[in-house]
């Protein structure tokens, strides 16, 4: 019999892609020899028949070599061994471009290896760091920009199976956010400029304020208050890189302002009195004030003005702080009025001169409130209107200035003065005696001497309303009783006058007539009886027929008896006859009479 060869071969597990060798140590115990060996790697390459074989594995899995040996004798048998052929992990990660001053995030996204694990991973970033093997997901942060390949290598544990992977990652330079401002006044929008360089496509600005965020290029923000404020400006590129700057912007105070004054009388100059304020740091340093009569400005801190008409002004004060802050208030001025005084008044007059003065004053606004008058001869008045005396003592006419000061109801004043506005001439002094100072009707003469001074002219009035003369020494013969009050008038060459009176009394006379006989026959010739007296202030009377009866009574004088019947009977004419009459009197000196007597009635019938 031939011995069978002892099929044997040695081999190492390779990476995929790698290529295996097959060392033939296959042995025969005869001295047969070995003739042919078939190779089967299980991969879909050829056989081979060389004593070693060798072949290329793409594919990780595991493979069945097989080796069949023949003998000289043809004699064969056959081995078959295992080989595994190990893959790489999958190597794998994402990275988003950057901006210069963001790192870098590697997202490891390898595969593990269907046989065995992943051992080892290493990072190259590309410039020129060191490689990293510590971090899974790494990260990088850059210095410059510029676009860099990053490697990632990654290892199986088992035969270091390795796999790597590229990517670039661009670093973008970021924009340089930059932006001017000019601190403002509060109130005023502090004006911001967009000073940033690069591809800009979007702005925020952040006003410290807590006012919302604003996308404006250059935008106009005002403040709610005055104060120091960081204000960021955050620019972002077309690559959506970011920069911010950040610069503290301030808002100054304003000032207040503010004046005080007097409303004043034309021709009075007025100050002005500034009392502006303004909170730290704040400083007034500028005054413009505008008085609203077209008479220029003043810079002055405290002006005085005089205006050369009266009337409303609108007076403005513009005050500036040293950051140009300003601040300004308008104010109505009254310029009142002066009042324009007048006056009129009979202007001459004897004296002792009383005359009336007549206020003729006006004011254009308002109303003249009070008066002060000077007349010239030591008097004076607050009266609207007063009236004045005069005296002239002398002979000759004398001269009064006379002055009146108008004041209005918000107390301006205005005087005129009228000299020699009144002319008083010298007056006569009248003055007379009378005699008797007392008389009766039955010798009622009286004579008037004249004690006047200084006339040329007289004129009496003898107080009863029907004597008069222009005599200078008149009498006069009075026709009735009484007190009669005698007024002389003299006048002089001014034709200025003076009056006296006097007192003159004429005593009452009295008498009663009381006729004897009448006929009461209608024939119209002595058909009544009527007593008749003067000086009688009461008076009664009585008629009696010759038995003793009343036929008539009256109280009044001026009653008639008509030769009728007055018992209130018969009213019949009395008959012929005499007829006895009482009469009771009180005459006009207040003494009572009575009179007895008879009254014959004839044409009648008699008894």
């Amino acid at each position: 019999m031939f011995a069978l060869p002892i099929p044997s071969f040695v081999y190492n597990d390779i990476c995929i892609n790698g290529t295996a060798f097959f060392n033939n140590s296959t042995t025969i115990a005869s001295t047969d020899t070995l003739a042919s060996f078939f190779w089967n790697f299980d991969n879909g390459s050829p056989f081979q028949t060389s004593l070693n074989g060798s072949s290329t594995y793409t594919q990780a899995g595991v493979y069945n070599i097989k080796l069949v040996v023949f003998t000289t004798q043809q004699c064969s048998d056959s081995i078959v061994q295992q080989l595994t052929i190990y893959d790489a992990p999958q190597a794998g990660f994402t990275v988003q471009d950057i901006c210069l001053y963001d790192s870098a995030h590697f997202i490891n996204s390898t595969q593990p290896p269907v046989y065995g694990t992943t051992d080892e991973f290493y990072w190259s970033f590309g410039d020129g760091s060191p490689v990293d093997s510590l971090q899974w997901d790494a990260t990088h942060l850059y210095a410059l920009p510029g676009t860099y390949t990053v490697s990632l290598v990654v290892q199986n544990a088992v035969l270091q199976c390795a796999d790597t992977t590229y990517a670039d990652v661009a670093v973008y330079a970021p924009p340089q956010a930059e932006f001017t401002f000019v601190n403002a006044c509060l109130n005023d929008s502090v004006v911001f400029a967009d000073q940033s360089q690069g591809n800009i496509v979007s702005y925020l600005w952040d006003y410290g304020d807590g006012s919302p965020l604003d996308s404006v290029i250059n935008p106009l923000h005002a403040y709610g208050d005055t104060g120091i404020y960081n204000v960021w400006h955050i620019v972002s590129d077309t690559n959506n890189c970011v920069d911010s700057v950040r610069h503290n912007v301030q808002t100054y105070p304003l000032p207040v302002s503010a004046f005080t004054f007097n409303n004043v009388c034309l021709g009075m100059p007025n100050t002005f009195f500034d009392i502006s304020t303004v909170s730290l740091p704040g400083v007034i340093n500028q005054w413009t004030w505008h008085f609203g009569d077209a008479t220029g400005v003043s810079t002055q801190q405290h002006p005085v003005h005089t205006y050369l008409s009266d009337g409303a002004y609108e007076v403005t004060l513009i005050v500036t702080t040293q950051h140009n802050c300003t601040d300004s208030l308008m104010q109505d001025v009254v310029v009142y009025p002066l009042p324009d005084p007048d006056f009129e008044a009979p202007p001459e007059g004897c004296a002792l001169f009383c005359t009336p003065f007549t206020d003729l004053s006006t004011v254009t606004t308002g109303s003249i409130a009070a008066w002060q008058w000077v007349f010239g001869n030591g008097q004076t008045s607050a009266v609207q209107n007063p009236v004045m005396c005069f005296d002239n003592t002398t002979q000759t006419p004398v001269t009064y200035d006379v002055a009146l000061t108008a004041y209005s109801d918000v107390g301006c004043e205005a005087v005129i003065e009228k000299p020699d506005y009144i002319t008083v001439f010298p007056s006569p002094e009248a003055g007379f005696t009378l005699y008797p100072p007392k008389a009766d009707l039955l010798e009622p003469l009286i004579n008037f001497s004249d004690l006047s001074a200084f006339a040329t002219a007289w004129r009496w009035d003898f107080g009863d309303n029907s004597g008069s003369s222009t005599e200078q020494n008149p009498a006069y013969s009075y026709q009735d009783t009484g007190w009669f009050i005698i007024t002389q008038v003299v006048e002089n060459t001014y034709h200025c006058f003076d009056t006296a009176t006097g007192t003159v009394y004429i005593e009452p006379d009295w008498a009663l007539y009381i006729p004897n006989g009448f006929t009461p026959n209608n024939d119209g010739l002595n058909d009544l009886f009527q007593v008749k007296g003067y000086g009688i202030l009461e008076y009664e009377i009585y008629i009696f027929c010759r038995w003793g009866q009343l036929v008539f009574y009256s109280d009044d004088m001026n009653t008639v008896w008509d030769g009728t019947v007055k018992d209130g009977k018969s009213g019949k004419i009395v008959p012929q006859g005499v007829f006895a009459y009482k009469i009771n009197f009180t005459t006009v000196t207040h003494r009572k009479y009575t009179r007895y007597g008879h009254v014959t009635v004839l044409g009648t019938e008699p008894y």
